[in-house]
């Protein structure tokens, strides 16, 4: 026993030390800054099943979990708040807004899709917020000045900490919303007005924040300039808290050349994040910080009864607003899983009308619910195509193309709808032999010339067991739903209509 003492009593003593050591700075004391984040909410204002936590997320179950917080925070949203659902669409956004509100947020980035009903919606929006809504890089293209209802940065104190929150938005904002929504809008380089603020700023602030709805690029390149191109060029910063590209960081990510941490949640509003900054209490200098994201699991942290009253509120509200006529079929357009469907034919032309592409794809699996004929609403539009699913353009070589037919017909994966190509197919054939006969326009396929090809992001992953659109070198998200396009064809071209007009013919297996 004497002898363990002897080991163990000075290896606690070592401990301590080294614990009081790594806090204790040259000036004094430390100042821990704590900043909860989400990004991406796309409306979810619910609960959801989560095969792994049961019912996860939604505004309740966020403000029941910031509630446990026993010092002052911060809270920010990277932006996409409320497109994606029929509270938030149907609502212009207002309902994610309030709710918002009564959470608590403090500052909030604007999304890409919270453009999506226009300029005028975002305005108003912004006035509804009790918070401020950032966009320093959102310029007009008449006078390339700043939105007036936007602002660049704003300062929040805490503890006695002047923080300095800098929104950016994606410079690629032409290519991921309807032209029509942000005619005479653009967004200008990220880096760039980066550091035009963070020089405004700094004299103002003791740290700075960016608050992006920039994202992170899946295949990265080295020019890639997104938040971790950001975060390996802005040392001056303190952290990136992002969005944009749902991207899970559960630990966030450190640039190995600044040290800088970017954050980001995933999307849904399934999560929060938290970030925490150390600090020098007298000098006021970053040494540290870390992150870590938290499921919003509602059997462990409950539900705020406020905002789960609030958030009912609003499902019934839009419970009538879903059932508006935004126009008409003049024949029901039906769905069909193993073959040509009229509702396939109307949606991929949609898909390449809308594109330029050459040839569409759409899977049988991602069209829920037959269209029918006379009035269509909101309803039916969501019940259609209730994924988020957004427009993506591929490039495909003939033999490529040759390879997704075969595989739509194989029995192996989802089948697919098509627009700008007939094909025909003999089931007596050896899988992946089967496809006879492939023409685009007017001409055969050509199995050694690339092709346009636009399909839905669930397909362009790989989803419905298509490892060719996976595995294709230029890919390029548009960002605009389908559903969207849908819903604009109906109020612009009513009495829709389609004819099959045997893209996809089987050949009679009794020949």
């Amino acid at each position: 026993m004497k002898l363990l003492r002897r080991i163990f009593i000075p290896l606690i003593l070592l401990a301590i030390t080294v614990i009081f050591l790594y806090y204790q700075t040259p000036s004094g004391q430390v100042v821990t800054i704590d900043i909860y984040y989400t990004n991406d909410i796309h409306g979810r204002i619910f609960a959801r099943k989560n095969k792994k936590y049961g019912p996860t997320g939604g505004m309740a179950a966020l403000k029941s979990f910031l509630n446990l917080a026993t010092t002052p925070y911060l809270l920010l949203d990277a932006g996409d708040i409320f497109q994606g659902t029929p509270e938030g669409d149907l609502t212009g956004g207002a309902a994610l807004i309030d709710l918002m509100n009564l959470v608590g947020y403090d500052a909030a980035e604007v999304g890409n899709h919270d453009l999506d009903q226009g300029i005028k919606n975002l305005a108003s929006i912004c006035q509804r917020a009790k918070f401020p809504l950032l966009g320093a890089n959102l310029v007009s293209d008449k006078n390339q000045q700043l939105l007036p209802f936007l602002s660049p940065w704003t300062i929040k104190e805490i503890k006695g900490i002047k923080i300095g929150i800098i929104g950016l938005i994606t410079s690629r904002l032409k290519e991921v919303v309807l032209p029509s929504a942000i005619r005479g809008l653009s967004a200008r380089r990220e880096l760039d007005y980066a550091q035009k603020y963070i020089k405004e700023l700094q004299p103002k602030v003791d740290l700075i924040i960016l608050l992006t709805h920039v994202g992170i690029e899946r295949n990265r390149q080295p020019t890639t300039e997104d938040d971790k191109f950001l975060a390996d060029n802005l040392p001056e910063v303190a952290a990136i808290i992002g969005g944009h590209s749902h991207t899970y960081l559960k630990n966030g990510w450190r640039s190995g050349r600044t040290g800088v941490l970017v954050c980001q949640t995933g999307a849904q509003l399934q999560t929060v994040g938290k970030l925490t900054l150390y600090l020098d209490k007298k000098t006021k200098k970053l040494l540290k910080s870390r992150t870590r994201v938290y499921w919003l699991n509602v059997n462990e942290y409950g539900e705020d009864e406020i905002i789960k009253a609030r958030a009912a509120y609003y499902k019934k509200l839009v419970g009538g607003q879903l059932d508006r006529v935004i126009g008409s079929a003049a024949i029901e357009l039906r769905r069909k899983s193993d073959g040509e469907s009229l509702l396939g034919d109307w949606q991929t032309d949609l898909m390449r009308k809308f594109t330029g592409a050459e040839v569409a794809f759409q899977n049988s699996g991602g069209i829920r619910e037959d269209l029918r004929a006379g009035e269509i609403t909101y309803r039916d539009i969501y019940q259609v195509s209730p994924f988020n699913n957004t427009v993506v353009l591929i490039k495909l070589s003939g033999r490529q193309i040759k390879e997704v037919l075969e595989q739509s017909v194989s029995g192996s994966a989802g089948f697919l709808q098509v627009s700008g190509l007939k094909f025909s197919y003999d089931v007596r054939r050896t899988v992946g032999e089967r496809v006879t006969e492939i023409v685009v326009g007017n001409k055969p396929l050509d199995y050694n010339r690339t092709y346009l090809v636009a399909t839905n992001n669930f397909v362009a992953e790989g989803g419905d067991n298509y490892p060719q659109f996976k595995n294709a070198s230029a890919k390029k998200d548009t960002g605009i739903l389908l559903r969207d396009i849908e819903i604009e064809e109906i109020r612009r071209h009513s009495p829709i209509k389609a004819r099959l007009e045997g893209r996809i013919k089987k050949l009679d297996t009794r020949e």
